[in-house]
Parts: C-alpha cells; sequence; structure tokens
C-alpha cells in the first residue's frame, strides 16, 4: 500500500512538473483608462488559444491607442505565446519606455528569458517586477508569475487568495494558485 502511494505521488509529482515546465501563466491587463472592445476580443481569442486571430484585434486596438502600455504588453504576451521571441521582448520594451515601472513588461520580458532558458536574465527581470507597486489586481497577478517563477510559492499563494476572496472564479489566480501549490 505505502509502495502505490510513494508510486501515485510520484506519477503526479512528474506530471506537475512536466506541467510547470511546459505551461506559462497567461495573465492579459487592461488600462482602466482606454479599454476598448477590440482588446475584449482579443483577450478572449487569447484564452482560447487563437493567438494570430488575437494580435490582428489587438494590433488594431494598438491604433486607437498607442502608448497603453498594457496593450503593448498584451501584444507582446500574445507573439511570446507565438515563439516570436524578438517581436514580444520589442513589444514589453516599447511598454517599458512608456512606464518603466511596468511590471507586465518585466514580467514578460522574464518570462521570454525564461522560455530561452537564460533564467539568471528571467530572475532579474522578476525581481524587479517584484519592487514595483501594485494598483490593482492585474499587477497583483504579475506579481504572483514573478514570485511563482522565482520559487517562492508561499508568497505567491498569498497575493493569488488575495485575488480570490474578491473572485473566487478568477482563472489566472486559480491557474497560479494551482502551479505554486505543485
Amino acid at each position: 500500500m505505502i509502495y502505490r502511494n510513494t508510486v501515485i505521488i510520484s506519477v503526479i509529482l512528474s506530471f506537475c512538473f512536466y506541467l510547470c515546465s511546459t505551461t506559462t501563466v497567461k495573465v492579459w491587463g487592461f488600462s482602466s483608462q482606454s479599454t476598448t472592445k477590440l482588446e475584449h476580443q482579443a483577450h478572449d481569442l487569447y484564452n482560447d488559444g487563437k493567438y494570430l486571430q488575437s494580435l490582428s484585434l489587438a494590433k488594431e486596438a494598438l491604433q486607437l491607442h498607442p502608448n497603453d502600455p498594457w496593450l503593448l504588453t498584451n501584444i507582446g504576451s500574445t507573439l511570446n505565446e507565438l515563439s516570436n521571441f524578438t517581436g514580444a521582448i520589442s513589444f514589453y520594451k516599447h511598454a517599458l519606455s512608456i512606464d518603466p515601472h511596468h511590471i507586465g513588461g518585466l514580467v514578460g520580458i522574464g518570462s521570454v528569458f525564461e522560455k530561452l532558458g537564460n533564467h539568471s536574465a528571467a530572475m532579474i527581470y522578476y525581481k524587479e517586477a517584484l519592487k514595483q507597486p501594485t494598483a490593482d489586481n492585474i499587477e497583483l497577478l504579475e506579481k504572483a508569475h514573478a514570485f511563482a517563477h522565482l520559487g517562492n510559492y508561499s508568497q505567491a499563494i498569498d497575493i493569488v487568495n488575495q485575488i480570490l476572496k474578491q473572485n473566487a472564479t478568477n482563472i489566472d489566480a486559480l491557474e497560479i494558485k494551482g502551479v505554486s501549490l505543485l
């Protein structure tokens, strides 16, 4: 019985580590002042894994709001999912040129470096993201994402629990919590 439980736990942990290494927590932020219907449609397509359609709508929205750091970060995240790392970094850096403390841009660049296997560079960006103040749940999610990637799972869980108290069905917070509990 003990052996069977050990094997089951081992299989579950192996699967969890596989998920952690192949899953990117997807956080899509909105600027409270300029959110458009196009951005919401792009967000829905992004969450459905329809990255090319999402990218098309997000770029259309960018024509309306060319200096929105969240929109730039969202396009970077979409390009990141499409493995267009150069393009992703370009959009993240553009967001950071508008707002040098933009937490989404910092976490995004960290994510690209992590995917490319440059963990030391990724850690620099995640640590910088943790220094930034948070004004809303999207920024808290970005901070939780950074904590999780740095291996500070208890701090990531503390943050997402704050969000889940307000909205128990926040899929992004649940995903980060699930990855952190593994």
